[in-house]
């Protein structure tokens, strides 16, 4: 393969390139959570967890001639602590402890663009509903996790996380994709999912480190659907 590195942005847990590194690719996770670098051999494949400011234009730079000419995709997770509109209630208090908090919010999302289209691949930006749409454009695709469940086998468990996450990601979050490059957005498998609030929604409230990193969590159900509607593409 010509190209092999899957390049995951503001990815903590390494979820989101799973089945990439299963299937031989070297999956590199980016984020300011990790303290070191540090490999983990999965499948044929590697996921290579990388200390990332991404406000730190060294890093960036950095971080492009890694992969410039190797990127098969681009995945990105950008923080939505102070852009979802769940948390609309606090905008007013955050601007006035920070006037700039929603311009350093958007920052990094630009950063996952221009990036993704320096590197000239496909790839996706991940974020809930949010003010990413009025303050840059609309999402490309509006998706619940328990729509792409179908792609988790029937006795999934969640590997990291199974008191809080649903089985095949069987669960609600309005979900938005920015895309490009040439980005397919997979069909559709759907689970039956629950009414209501789900599990981690009425257990992952307040703002420890550790709900912040459960509820950012990436679904398993579309990265996997992600990779199988890409892999024949990259591997060329």
């Amino acid at each position: 393969m010509m190209n092999k590195h899957v390049v995951c942005l503001y990815e903590e847990s390494g979820l989101s390139g799973e089945e990439w590194a299963v299937n031989g690719y070297d999956v590199f996770c980016y984020d300011i959570l990790h303290t070191e670098e540090r490999v983990e051999i999965v499948g044929t494949g590697r996921k290579i967890f990388v200390p990332w400011d991404a406000t730190d234009p060294a890093q960036n730079d950095a971080l492009y001639a890694r992969h410039a000419g190797h990127a098969a995709i681009v995945l990105a997770f950008p923080p939505c602590t102070d852009l979802a509109v769940l948390g609309a209630a606090w905008f007013a208090s955050k601007k006035a402890a920070n006037p700039n908090y929603r311009a350093e919010a958007m920052a990094l999302v630009y950063v996952a663009y221009n990036m993704a289209e320096a590197l000239g691949c496909p790839y996706a930006i991940e974020n809930p509903v949010s003010v990413i749409s009025t303050q840059w454009r609309k999402p490309d695709h509006i998706f619940d996790p328990y729509e792409y469940g179908g792609y988790l086998p029937e006795d999934d468990v969640h590997p990291a996380y199974p008191e809080y996450i649903e089985p095949r990601d069987a669960y609600p979050k309005k979900t938005c994709y920015w895309i490009g490059g040439g980005f397919v957005m997979p069909e559709p498998c759907p689970v039956p999912c629950p009414p209501g609030y789900s599990k981690q929604h009425r257990k992952l409230g307040g703002k420890s480190e550790k709900t912040k990193r459960i509820r950012s969590a990436s679904p398993r159900g579309v990265a996997k659907a992600i990779y199988e509607a890409h892999n024949g593409e990259a591997d060329q």
